[in-house]
């Protein structure tokens, strides 16, 4: 039961309390959905690392995904923007 309201917490509660801090500095929406949202697919893709069970080709898109969230985030150019 812990570790289910551990992943609730994860899942539901820090994205939700990342936006509505994170909103109201910077200029849109999308940046602090985005902000909200990279907390659980971090949680979950370090749990995919520990146990080994990430394919090769999805570790290089789930990089490039985050690659693009950064720049989303930074308004920073990045490679083959």
């Amino acid at each position: 039961m812990p570790a289910l309201l551990a992943r609730l917490m994860i899942n539901l509660a820090v994205p939700v309390l990342v936006y509505v801090l994170l909103r109201p500095h910077v200029h849109s929406d999308i940046t602090a959905l985005i902000a909200g949202a990279a907390v659980p697919t971090a949680c979950t893709a370090s749990v995919l690392l520990w146990r080994r069970r990430l394919a090769g080709d999805l570790l290089m898109n789930t990089f490039g995904i985050a690659r693009k969230i950064r720049h989303v985030l930074l308004d920073a150019p990045g490679i083959g923007s």
